[in-house]
């Protein structure tokens, strides 16, 4: 069966509780599991995952590291994470050309943070790939067209924001951005949708190279977290081509988180 298309919430219901989550990620697809995963936050306990080394320093990095991002924030903010140990390459067959990482996921023990926290996911998701994309400039560039959409309530951001850069920002200052921009929301009961739909996605890709993967440690997820810098001298059009997400999954693999 493909990991991508499980419905976590109905076999929660089927097994009778929250579940319990093992296993040995597939380096190219490590990235569409795990928000995956958080799309069903409401019946999971934990899971415990193998990844490598890069992922999990992104997924647990701190403010201003050329690690933080997108991961940072959204699994810090609805998890408790932290990386148990690391894994050399001879640990397996083929040997990859990377360290691994085991890392746990505490769905449980954050479920008061999650709830508390008063905003959409789908718009957090919004406000931290828009800022992303351009990860290097200030807030107040990065953010001008979305603040012009008409669904903020804002159309300017604060001074002491306005001339940060997202790697500058703490993960519950996003979750503050979010709620001045779009308005504090009730936390949704089901929120299957925010970030990789309630099904999930499988990899479009047929001519993937899944060998050179696990041999090599090349990963998707490594330029498919929606943290690239876009060129300056595309700017001028970005007026005319952005559209606001209100929310599922994208429709094109190379914008996953």
């Amino acid at each position: 069966s493909d990991v991508l298309l499980v419905n976590y919430t109905m076999l929660s219901e089927i097994r009778g509780g929250p579940l319990n989550v093992v296993g040995n990620l597939p380096y190219h697809i490590t990235s569409q599991i795990l928000f995956g995963l958080l799309d069903h936050n409401n019946v999971m306990d934990t899971a415990l995952f193998t990844m490598t080394k890069d992922v999990a320093k992104r997924i647990c990095a701190r403010p201003r590291t050329k690690e933080y991002g997108i991961p940072s924030i959204i699994f810090q903010l609805y998890t408790d994470v932290r990386i148990m140990f690391h894994l050399s390459p001879k640990a397996f067959f083929p040997r990859p050309n990377t360290i691994s990482s085991y890392v746990k996921f505490n769905f449980e023990s954050a479920r008061e943070r999650r709830e508390a926290l008063n905003v959409d996911p789908r718009d957090l998701r919004n406000l931290t790939k828009t800022a992303f994309q351009q990860r290097n400039k200030r807030l107040g560039s990065s953010l001008k067209y979305l603040l012009r959409c008409h669904t903020t309530l804002i159309d300017r951001l604060p001074e002491e924001y306005e001339k940060m850069s997202p790697s500058d920002l703490e993960p519950w200052e996003f979750v503050h951005l979010s709620q001045l921009m779009f308005g504090k929301k009730p936390f949704p009961k089901h929120f299957r949708f925010a970030f990789r739909g309630e099904f999930g996605r499988s990899v479009k890709n047929k001519d993937y190279d899944y060998t050179r993967v696990l041999r090599d440690g090349i990963e998707e997820e490594e330029i498919d977290f929606g943290e690239e810098d876009e060129d300056e001298e595309n700017e001028g059009n970005k007026e005319d081509e952005f559209k606001y997400n209100d929310g599922g999954a994208d429709d094109q693999d190379d914008e996953d988180m």
